[in-house]
C-alpha cells in the first residue's frame, strides 16, 4: 500500500508541475520547464520565494532533497464544516489529513495535510504552497505554512 501511495504521489506531483508549466491558466504558479538541480536553492534563483530561508536551513542541517519525504501543511478554519470541506479537497490532492477541533490555546479548527513527494525543492514547495493557499481560500480558511523532517 505504501508503494502505491508513493507512485500516486509522484504522479500527482508530476501532474501539478506540468500544470504549472502550461498556459492553461490553472492559477498555479509558473515553473520553468528547464531541468533543474533538485538541490538548487540559492537566493539568486528565487529572490521572492518566501520559503527560501526554510529550504536553506534544511540544507544547512543536512537534509537531502533527492529523497522521498512528507511535507506537512498547516491550515486553519473558523468552523468544522469549512475544515471538513477543505480536508476533502486536500485528500483529492493526495494528502493524508487530520482535522483538529479548537483548543484553549487555538481558537480555530486545524487541518494538517501530509503530502508525500519523491523529490523536494523550491519548485515543489511553490506548487504545494499555491495549492494549499487555494484550498484555504476556497473554504474561508488560512494557510499557515509547511514543514518537513530534516532526515
Amino acid at each position: 500500500m505504501a508503494d502505491l501511495r508513493r507512485v500516486a504521489a509522484a504522479v500527482l506531483t508530476a501532474a501539478l508541475l506540468a500544470a504549472c508549466t502550461s498556459d492553461a491558466g490553472s492559477g498555479l504558479p509558473s515553473v520553468s520547464t528547464e531541468p533543474a538541480d533538485p538541490l538548487e536553492t540559492s537566493n539568486e534563483a528565487m529572490p521572492d520565494n518566501p520559503d527560501q530561508a526554510v529550504l536553506d536551513e534544511l540544507l544547512a542541517r543536512g537534509a537531502r532533497f533527492d529523497e522521498p519525504r512528507v511535507i506537512e501543511h498547516f491550515l486553519y478554519f473558523v468552523d468544522e464544516p469549512s475544515a471538513k470541506a477543505a480536508e476533502a479537497a486536500a485528500i483529492d490532492l493526495g494528502c493524508e489529513t487530520n482535522v483538529a477541533a479548537p483548543t484553549p490555546d487555538i481558537a480555530e479548527w486545524g487541518l494538517l495535510c501530509l503530502w508525500p513527494v519523491e523529490i523536494f525543492g523550491a519548485e515543489v514547495i511553490a506548487v504545494h504552497r499555491r495549492a494549499m493557499e487555494q484550498v484555504a481560500s476556497e473554504h474561508d480558511g488560512e494557510y499557515d505554512g509547511w514543514g518537513t523532517a530534516i532526515g
